[in-house]
């Protein structure tokens, strides 16, 4: 008998060896998710595991920007203070007028690179999505494989992590908006 077309390369039989807890793990998440067979499920928990891993680095590394831009500004008024001229008296107002600018510059900035840091979380929760959310393990893939490419997800794949109506439209016209923005830029 014939492998079944799995994808666009050719299927290969894989023999392996997992604990109980783990196959019962398998089984759970395949009824939990409506997966025809045991071999479908792994698929799909491979192809997920295989996102994960190619996303985390890049989601890892922004948070840690992130934090290091907000450890930062917490740094901002003892840099002022000693920028100041320690003998005359400097003039109070200037002083917290140049804290505020900067500490508003600091979180402003912090503030958008968080955003871009969700931004890539959200993408990867978005394709993982696809392979709970569609019957056949190719549309996931190639789901998957256009929403690691959009910009920005449509409707259709909010709605499938669950996000409200609400929040959906609101985020969509959010980052519609900011990509046209930064295409206006560039030209």
């Amino acid at each position: 008998m014939a492998r079944p077309k799995l994808g666009d390369s050719e299927s290969k039989r894989l023999q392996m060896v997992i604990t109980e807890d783990e196959l019962r793990a398998i089984g759970q998440w395949q009824h939990e998710n409506g997966v025809p067979s045991k071999s479908e499920a792994i698929r799909r928990l491979v192809q997920i595991g295989l996102r994960a891993t190619r996303a985390l680095p890049t989601i890892t590394a922004d948070v840690a920007e992130v934090l290091d831009m907000t450890s930062a500004a917490i740094e901002i008024p003892e840099e002022v203070f000693a920028e100041t001229s320690v003998g005359a008296e400097a003039d109070q107002y200037k002083v917290d007028r140049e804290i505020a600018s900067r500490l508003f510059d600091a979180v402003n900035f912090a503030f958008n690179r968080q955003i871009e840091a969700q931004d890539n979380l959200f993408h990867l929760l978005v394709e993982i999505a696809q392979f709970t959310n569609n019957k056949e393990f190719a549309d996931a893939v190639r789901l998957a494989d256009e929403e690691a490419t959009s910009e920005v997800p449509n409707e259709a794949v909010l709605q499938a992590i669950g996000a409200s109506r609400e929040v959906q439209i609101k985020y969509w016209r959010k980052r519609r908006d900011e990509i046209r923005a930064k295409r206006e830029e560039r030209k």
